[in-house]
């Protein structure tokens, strides 16, 4: 069996257990504006999801950049979308307003974590190579 990290796991875990969960939730209270939040937000990070895998295994012919302006692009589209989808906003004024600031602060929140984990991998492997 392959090794993970404990944060690869939760986040398996949350990918098969958010959808598992709103089936339920669904099954038993019926389909209600909260499950149909719930189910556009998943969906719209799963498509975020989507979106890194495609663009982080072209980092050799992109750079890393290019490829972080593009993402920050895509997933700034795809939470626009979803909040409009849910009607958070009706208007690109509100869009501005509203959405775009909350996504740059968790966008950079998440950047920052991603890169603290691959400095962290990066000096794991430097300690593990250097006592070979």
């Amino acid at each position: 069996m392959k090794k993970t990290s404990v944060i690869q796991s939760m986040i398996t875990g949350m990918g098969v257990g958010f959808p598992v969960t709103l089936t339920c939730m669904a099954a038993i209270g019926g389909f209600n504006p909260v499950i149909r939040e719930f189910l556009t937000w998943a969906v719209a990070s799963a498509l975020c999801g989507l979106v890194s895998y495609l663009l982080f295994r072209k980092e050799e012919s992109m750079g890393i950049p290019a490829i972080l302006g593009l993402h920050c692009l895509c997933c700034a589209s795809i939470t626009v979308g979803a909040a409009m989808f849910c009607g958070y906003v009706q208007s690109l004024g509100q869009i501005l307003v509203a959405i775009l600031p909350v996504f740059a602060v968790v966008y950079l929140v998440v950047l920052g974590f991603f890169y603290g984990c691959t400095k962290w991998e990066e000096k794991k492997v430097n300690r593990a190579l250097e006592k070979k």
